[in-house]
């Protein structure tokens, strides 16, 4: 077996265990989002979007801190839902939150999809990816010092010894 498909397996092995964590941890339970006031629920189906598409070391590492992500994002927009069989009258708000990981800071973009639930209108995670902070960029966040953000840090804790 070459490097790249030992690294690859390893990744893998720490994608699953961190998923599972993430199932026990954070599925079926709700947390309050400072920044909005209100709750974000996470379900089965945010995990496994989440598990879909994440590739990369620090992205699989940052669900272990999904419950700190929710509390700690700063609502960036909404936008309209373009799939065209959802006639939920569902809409997605996004949120980043700055996270580090190792000395690198990221922007956790995360997707929460607010549907109707009759007489309210529920918050529940879909998805979050980490995007590379980069100083010219036009996020609020990204103008906040470290000390007037809520960086959620990021360590290996999560990961099988």
């Amino acid at each position: 077996m070459n490097q790249s498909n030992l690294e690859h397996e390893q990744l893998l092995k720490l994608k699953k265990h961190c998923y599972k964590q993430a199932e026990e941890r954070f599925r079926g339970k709700a947390f309050f989002n400072i920044d909005r006031q209100t709750y974000i629920h996470v379900s089965k189906v945010g995990l496994d979007e989440w598990y879909s598409k994440s590739k990369s070391m620090e992205q699989i590492i940052s669900i272990c801190w999904l419950n700190k992500i929710l509390e700690k994002a700063k609502y960036t927009h909404s936008a309209e839902n373009k799939h065209k069989n959802d006639r939920s009258g569902a809409f997605f708000d996004y949120f980043e939150c700055r996270v580090e990981y190792k000395e690198k800071e990221y922007a956790a973009i995360i997707s929460i999809r607010n549907i109707p639930d009759r007489t309210i209108r529920k918050r529940i995670y879909y998805h979050h990816y980490l995007s590379d902070i980069k100083i010219e960029s036009p996020s609020t966040l990204s103008r906040q010092s470290p000390e007037e953000s809520d960086v959620v840090l990021l360590d290996d804790s999560c990961v099988p010894r």
